[in-house]
This record gives structure tokens, C-alpha cells and sequence, in this order.
């Protein structure tokens, strides 16, 4: 049986040396103590240079994706999603204002639907918290969400949140609603920073604020 050692595996120049044993194992590695640490350094370096690369690659992707997609596409995919969250934190700890539960994971319900007036679905006088088995599966609940509205915040309330069909049509392209999403996702993540229950005046008082904030509906 040979006891010829097993020398060191380093391809950038010739070693002599004998190959070492992993720390804490007795599976051989394939380089002496000298370059093993070196080797391992090229192998994280290698590994962050790929990991920059996937994360450009990624980026790359998802702009060429956004680029695809219609205006009313994105909307859906990436703006009224931080809106409807928004409505949801302002509601912060309320129930389902159609069916007045609690139980159940909460949406942004819309009391004119999306489908019907694409003007106001990023309007906040318009979301609501909302479950979504009452959002979802019941079509939205209209009857009771409208006496929901009547019943949290007062018939004067719903009559402003009705008068919202007649906002004219606003045509928002790509790159408006980009600025809108950032300018949202800021104001979303000082919600999170200030959670607290609010009064029904105060909640809307504040969606008042943020779509002043925001500045769609001048």
C-alpha cells in the first residue's frame, strides 16, 4: 500500500505541501494550511461577485418587466397594493367595516369597486378595512359596507364618499405613478412607525391629509 502524501491541490503555482484536515473533521481538504485560507477568500469573493451579478441580473429583469406592463398593470401590481395598506393602517385595529368583525385577515375595500371607477381607486375616502371573505367571495358587500360607513363615520360622511363618482377622469401614465408609489411607501412606513387607534374623525382627517400629501386629487 502506498503512503505517498497527498499534496497540496493550489493550481496558481506549484506546492509541495502536504494537504490538511478541515477543522473539527477528517475529510481531507484539497489544499495545504498555507492556502487554504487563501483559497476560501477567492471562493467568498467568487461568491459575492456572483451574488452582485445575480442582483443586477434580477434588477434588470424587473425593470424590463415594468417596462412591459401596461399603466393600469402596474397600478394593480404595484401601487394600489401600498394604498389599500395605507387605508388599512389608518383603520388600524378596526373591524371589517362591512360586517363589523374582527376575526379574519383584513384587505382595503373599496366602496366604489375598482372595476367601476378607475379615477378613485387610489383615493382613501374610497378604502376601507375590509375582510376579505367580505371583500372577496361577497362581492365586496356593498349594502353593508354603505351602512358600515353610515354607522362609523355618520351619513354626511357617506354622502362625501358617493360624491367621489363625479371626480373627472385623471389619466395618470407610468412614470406618474412611479413617483406616486415612492412618495406612498415613505408615508406607509411612518404609518407602521405610528400605529395607534384612531377616532373615526381623526381617521378621516388623515386620509384627507395623505391624498393632499400625495397630490392626485387636487
Amino acid at each position: 500500500m502506498s503512503n505517498k502524501p497527498k499534496l497540496c491541490k493550489w493550481t496558481l503555482e506549484k506546492c509541495d505541501e502536504e494537504r490538511v484536515n478541515y477543522p473539527g473533521k477528517s475529510i481531507l481538504s484539497p489544499y495545504c494550511h498555507s492556502h487554504l485560507i487563501s483559497a476560501t477568500l477567492i471562493k467568498v469573493r467568487s461568491t459575492k461577485e456572483l451574488n452582485k451579478t445575480i442582483r443586477a441580473k434580477n434588477k434588470e429583469n424587473k425593470e424590463k418587466t415594468i417596462e412591459l406592463l401596461t399603466t393600469d398593470r402596474y397600478r394593480k401590481k404595484y401601487v394600489q397594493p401600498i394604498f389599500n395598506e395605507i387605508a388599512r393602517l389608518i383603520d388600524y385595529n378596526q373591524p371589517c367595516i362591512a360586517t363589523g368583525n374582527y376575526k379574519g385577515k383584513m384587505a382595503g375595500g373599496h366602496y366604489h369597486s375598482v372595476g367601476s371607477n378607475r379615477t378613485i381607486c387610489l383615493n382613501l375616502h374610497n378604502i376601507h378595512i375590509q375582510s376579505f371573505q367580505s371583500n372577496g367571495p361577497k362581492g365586496g358587500d356593498n349594502i353593508k359596507y354603505r351602512e358600515g360607513i353610515i354607522k362609523t363615520y355618520g351619513l354626511h360622511y357617506l354622502e362625501q364618499i358617493e360624491a367621489l363618482s363625479l371626480i373627472k377622469p385623471i389619466k395618470l401614465d407610468k412614470s406618474d405613478l412611479m413617483d406616486i408609489k415612492i412618495h406612498a411607501s415613505a408615508i406607509k412606513k411612518q404609518l407602521k412607525k405610528e400605529l395607534r387607534v384612531r377616532t373615526p374623525d381623526e381617521r378621516i382627517n388623515l386620509r384627507e391629509v395623505i391624498n393632499n400629501q400625495i397630490g392626485i386629487y387636487k
